[in-house]
């Protein structure tokens, strides 16, 4: 299956459906404590970011395994990989240190735990859960979920480097290891930190079931040896059916930390269904309202938080000062996502696809 020689529109759908439901998630103000089943379910869509990490392995590790033998295969992956996440994720933090330094006119904010360094340095998921709280610089711009790019490139550091030098029975070993490394990982966060703890949810050891999951996944559609386990339908669908039923459980009814590795799972055997099927399930994920989230799902990922204290202050509060909730809760979801679609159009246009023309120049 080669991924790295063209999009494949289902993933570019399944993408869509990750930043949807984050968004969906982020903007969400009304709350239902104690509400109905199908509340617990619609309020779920945090779980877009295990969807993040898991495609996000497979895709990366699809892509290293079939430019391995590459000449350039560090300068190409690494010169890449700052071309499409350096320039937004760089831009919003300038705009902080920005707002902070010469409007707010608070630099006393940015020291410690929420020092800029943190971010600047791809660890502001440290930042988070040594400080054991959020992190806070400006009252209209926030970089709190910038944790799950930080987890990303930590990984990312050093996962080409053992595609590079490892056997393809070497990496499995260490998947498979990463895999079942993650849930004791949180519960020695939680440990240190107290039950339930930031820090074992953003610690980078924590969250590698994700990356792992997706990686897994890449290394078997690529071997001959896993193709008749991968095609063999009892066997997917029925592995598909015992995980959905354990996320959906999790979900309603909470469970403990592996939890979230039975997630990984659930996604990465999803995607695999997703890319066999020929049927209604491509012709879902290929709607172009999908379609569209997808290719412009890093920016809204990176606008949707950055903005949201501003939102909140210019008119969430106020909408829901003026009509009763769930009015107020349509129209500001409406109105952020609308500001927030067209910036990620404005920056695909003038930033990234600019930027993204010079990938041509580091070849594998």
């Amino acid at each position: 299956m080669n991924i790295s020689q063209g999009r494949i529109p289902v993933l570019d759908g399944i993408r869509g459906m990750a930043i949807v439901g984050v968004m969906l998630n982020h903007f969400l103000l009304v709350s239902h404590d104690n509400g109905p089943w199908w509340w617990t379910v619609f309020t779920s869509g945090y779980l877009g970011v295990d969807l993040f990490f898991v495609l996000s392995g497979f895709l990366i590790t699809n892509i290293l395994l079939e430019n391995r033998a590459g000449k350039h295969y560090f300068q190409g992956f690494y010169a890449r990989r700052v071309l499409r996440i350096f320039p937004l994720y760089y831009l919003s933090i300038f705009l902080v240190w920005i707002m902070v330094r010469f409007i707010e006119q608070h630099p006393e904010r940015m020291v410690g735990y929420d020092s800029l360094f943190w971010y600047w340095t791809y660890l502001s998921n440290f930042a988070v859960s040594l400080k054991q709280t959020w992190t806070y610089q400006s009252d209209y711009l926030a970089l709190n979920h910038f944790w799950s790019l930080a987890i990303e490139e930590q990984f990312y550091l050093v996962w080409p480097l053992l595609i590079y030098f490892g056997t393809r029975r070497q990496l499995v070993w260490i998947l498979l290891g990463l895999l079942m490394v993650a849930t004791p990982a949180r519960y020695l966060a939680d440990h240190f930190y107290g039950p339930w703890s930031l820090a074992s949810t953003l610690m980078t050891p924590c969250r590698l079931d994700a990356l792992a999951a997706g990686s897994l996944l890449a290394l078997a559609v690529q071997s001959p040896r896993a193709q008749p386990w991968l095609s063999s339908k009892p066997l997917l669908y029925g592995t598909m059916g015992l995980l959905s039923a354990a996320t959906l459980y999790f979900v309603l009814v909470g469970g403990p930390h592996f939890k979230s590795t039975v997630y990984s799972l659930f996604f990465a055997v999803a995607i695999l269904i997703a890319l066999q099927d020929r049927g209604w399930i491509q012709a879902a994920l290929s709607h172009p309202f999908l379609l569209e989230m997808g290719k412009y799902s890093y920016a809204l990922y990176i606008f949707h938080h950055l903005f949201k204290p501003a939102y909140l202050r210019l008119f969430g509060y106020m909408l829901f000062g003026m009509m009763p909730e769930w009015i107020a809760q349509v129209l500001y979801m409406a109105i952020t996502f609308t500001i927030t679609y067209g910036l990620s159009l404005l920056s695909w246009r003038y930033i990234e696809q600019p930027i993204l023309r010079l990938k041509d120049r580091f070849p594998y």
